[in-house]
């Protein structure tokens, strides 16, 4: 299916990490997605970290680096230097993966998307999500040493800005719960609607994938009431295509008529 955006379309699964994205990157992978990479990598459940362009990374990680050293441009001289030498930086390397591939995977990507546009591609979201409590357990047995109040802010900060750029943008939803499950199939059709992939090439990946439906031995802390929140927001979205905003259209529109970036893009309305 030909994109209004014509080659300039770039997918991106937002994640905070173990959601079930190395899973869904392999799906999509099989069906037909071009991550740059080799489309028959092995999916470890325990590991994770499949299908991460090494340019993509290392762009993520870039502006990881600079929102820590201050979420806005710092006022001093020297820390202005540095905060945008980091994000420079990271923009060479957020080029050459976006002329390398289409689909992206990465931890902190909602802090990249922002800059995709500027240079001359429209972004769409695939939000991968699952429950703070889940992720918080899964993902301190790799990173033993952050607490809960860091993966909290993390986890926040990722889905907070994953939220507004995907009413931004546009894209979907596709929860841990129904990805793992092999009987579940309502994240199909929204995604094969949103990247033009075949639902049934989808929906066979997904079979041939491994990864069962589990239940908790007991119920589990809550942890963080603002995290679960967002989780219920985002997971209410589930079974929908969002459409790109207005707002966005009209960015990519005055981006598309600079004298810079000369593209063919949709109309929008007034």
């Amino acid at each position: 299916m030909a994109s209004e955006f014509g080659d300039r379309e770039r997918f991106f699964i937002v994640t905070a990490g173990r959601t079930g994205s190395s899973l869904l990157a392999s799906i999509l992978a099989a069906a037909g997605a071009d991550f740059g990479m080799p489309a028959d990598q092995n999916w470890d459940e325990s590991e994770g970290g499949s299908f991460e362009h090494p340019s993509i990374v290392r762009a993520a990680s870039a502006f990881r680096a600079a929102f820590e050293l201050s979420p806005t441009k710092p006022q001093s001289i020297y820390s202005r230097l540095r905060w945008t030498l980091t994000r420079h930086g990271g923009k060479a390397h957020l080029r050459r993966a976006l002329r390398s591939a289409r689909f992206f995977k990465a931890v902190s990507l909602d802090l990249v998307i922002p800059v995709v546009i500027k240079l001359g591609y429209f972004p769409r979201l695939i939000v991968n999500h699952r429950s703070f409590a889940e992720h918080a357990l899964s993902f301190s047995q790799m990173f033993p040493h952050r607490s809960i109040g860091v993966l909290e802010a993390d986890f926040l900060r990722t889905y907070r800005n994953a939220l507004m750029q995907l009413h931004l943008y546009g894209g979907c939803v596709v929860g841990y719960d129904e990805l793992i499950d092999p009987s579940r199939q309502d994240w199909v059709a929204p995604l094969a609607a949103l990247t033009g992939l075949e639902a049934a090439h989808l929906l066979a990946a997904r079979q041939g994938r491994g990864g069962r439906a589990g239940t908790a031995q007991h119920p589990l802390p809550g942890f963080s009431d603002q995290a679960e929140q967002i989780c219920s927001s985002i997971a209410a979205m589930a079974g929908q295509t969002i459409p790109p905003s207005r707002h966005a259209l009209r960015n990519w529109l005055r981006q598309a008529q600079s004298p810079v970036v000369r593209l063919k893009t949709p109309s929008v309305a007034q």
